[in-house]
């Protein structure tokens, strides 16, 4: 479908790069100076508190994509096949984490994505973080 969206100008691929959307990268480089560690804190930068709640077999089944919600799961079924999954489908699967499951968004960052942006995240990096 998107090869063929593509094709009639109606959609660009190349947006999917990150490179793409330099304004959002800068801004949220910028955040991330200034907000430091805090992004990663169980608060956030603003100090906002939520009842979390930890079920390992309820993120067990979220990363697998057995969650019975089809845009959820396909989306984390292209992750585990493709390693890839677009900027949107990451934002649906932490918004459904974090906000319908009411898991600890922290739960769901790629494994090395803290290690791989040094002390602060990237645009993508804060993609997994709940308004």
């Amino acid at each position: 479908m998107a090869a063929s969206l593509a094709s009639t100008g109606r959609c660009d691929p190349s947006l999917s790069r990150p490179s793409a959307y330099p304004g959002r990268r800068d801004f949220f480089r910028w955040y991330c100076e200034k907000q430091g560690d805090a992004v990663f804190k169980l608060k956030g930068p603003i100090g906002l508190s939520r009842p979390w709640f930890d079920d390992a077999e309820l993120l067990q089944r979220w990363k697998e994509g057995r969650t019975g919600v089809p845009l959820v799961d396909a989306n984390m079924r292209e992750l585990a096949a493709t390693g890839f999954m677009s900027n949107r489908g990451r934002q649906n699967v932490a918004s459904y984490l974090a906000l319908d499951l009411g898991m600890d968004w922290r739960q769901g960052e790629l494994p090395g994505r803290r290690a791989s942006h040094a002390s602060c995240a990237s645009a993508e990096g804060t993609s997994w973080i709940p308004p």
